[in-house]
């Protein structure tokens, strides 16, 4: 079976389920996660004891961490995020 889609996210952790929250409220149509791992037992979000990672140096990580960290600030109350742990 092939199926065409706009945007594909590899992973549906915090990062990669942030992007694909982002883009699809921007009208991004047809955005799909792919995540072979749903349960969470390897995933690194379900795995990290909480944090979120703001150390990166590659522009693109920078930014997807920002956006990620903005969106856990804003929802916080949803999520029991703790900015300063």
């Amino acid at each position: 079976m092939s199926r065409r889609v706009n945007v594909l996210i590899v992973g549906g952790g915090i990062i990669g389920t942030s992007i694909a929250w982002s883009l699809a409220r921007r009208g991004v149509n047809e955005v799909t996660v792919v995540d072979l791992d749903l349960a969470g037992v390897y995933a690194s979000s379900e795995l990290n004891a909480g944090g979120a990672r703001a150390t990166w140096w590659q522009p693109v990580n920078i930014e997807s961490c920002r956006a990620t960290l903005d969106f856990f600030v804003e929802h916080q109350q949803q999520f029991g995020f703790r900015p300063l742990g």
